[in-house]
This record gives structure tokens, C-alpha cells and sequence, in this order.
């Protein structure tokens, strides 16, 4: 196989991740220690610990998990344009942290491996 192009940067922001991940998979004695999702007063989940620590917005932009704003990242405005976002708050779709769909967005990009 011929590869065109291969991607050096692929991580996966914990904002992506299934919300019960590190609590449904940690030991009894360690899961008060896991983060997380919690949602607020105002209908917003965030990533927290049972320390009071908040790591992001759920389906938020970077690893500080802010919510997207147009016009603010052209990175983040491309995103968007590909349906990230909207999959997320409408169809509770992670396309980052599903492999399935992680590697449809690679064929759209041109990506072929990471």
C-alpha cells in the first residue's frame, strides 16, 4: 500500500471521551478518584472529579474544552464546517473517540493512516 498521507498529530482530547469511561472501568476502591461528566444548573456537562476540578466542556473546542464560538479558530470553524459539533450536541455522536467514525473523517481528508 501507498500511503499519501499520514497524520503525526492524532490524539483524542478527553472532551470526546464516553462520559462514564474512567467509572465504569476503574476498580471499586479507585472510583471516587475517576472524572466524571456532571451536568450544571444550566444544562451544560462538563468533565470534573469528586476534588471540584473541571477539565472542559463535553464536546468542547481543544483540550481546555471551551465552547465553539464562529469566527474565533479557523481550525475550530473547519471542524464545524465538517459536522463535528452538530453531530455531537444534536446526535450525541463523539466522532473523534469512535474508531468507526474516526476513520471516516480520515477518508474525507485524505488521510490514510495515523
Amino acid at each position: 500500500m501507498q500511503y499519501r498521507r499520514i497524520s503525526a498529530d492524532c490524539h483524542l482530547d478527553m472532551l470526546w471521551l464516553p462520559p462514564d469511561l474512567f467509572t465504569s472501568n476503574a476498580s471499586s476502591k479507585l472510583r471516587d478518584l475517576m472524572p466524571y461528566v456532571a451536568e450544571n444548573s444550566d444544562g451544560v456537562k462538563r468533565w470534573t472529579d469528586n476534588n471540584g476540578a473541571e477539565y472542559g466542556l463535553c464536546g468542547g473546542v481543544g483540550a481546555t474544552g471551551t465552547p465553539w464560538v464562529p469566527g474565533k479558530q479557523l481550525r475550530a470553524d473547519k471542524m464545524a464546517e465538517a459536522g463535528l459539533y452538530k453531530d455531537y450536541f444534536e446526535k450525541g455522536l463523539r466522532r473523534p473517540g469512535d474508531p468507526h467514525l474516526r476513520v471516516k473523517d480520515m477518508d474525507r481528508d485524505g488521510v490514510d493512516a495515523e
